[in-house]
């Protein structure tokens, strides 16, 4: 059986893609919302908004990564998707 997570959790989730350079630094493995890629926070080089900010190292630096320090399950890829279509698809509206 899928797992789902809910609205609320998905919008909670969705504020750790900003100002998040702390605890990207803190992760071992961090996901894209966009590109739905996985990696770790050394491969990112790019940060937005100061430098606070993790932009994606594979989709053109978008600004949608969320680190699994963060305690949202990255490495789980229907995670990922879910935020996608709420963030990008606006899906669960």
């Amino acid at each position: 059986m899928a797992v789902k997570w809910t609205l609320q959790t998905l919008i909670a989730a969705h504020s750790h893609c900003q100002k998040n350079k702390v605890e990207i630094l803190q992760s071992t493995l961090c996901g894209c919302i966009q590109c739905l890629a996985q990696f770790e926070p050394g491969e990112i080089f790019d940060w937005s908004d100061d430098q606070e900010t993790a932009m994606c190292p594979l989709c053109d630096g978008s600004n949608s990564v969320i680190g699994n320090a963060s305690h949202y399950p990255v490495e789980n890829v229907e995670f990922l998707q879910m935020m996608k279509d709420k963030w990008f698809d606006q899906q669960y509206q």
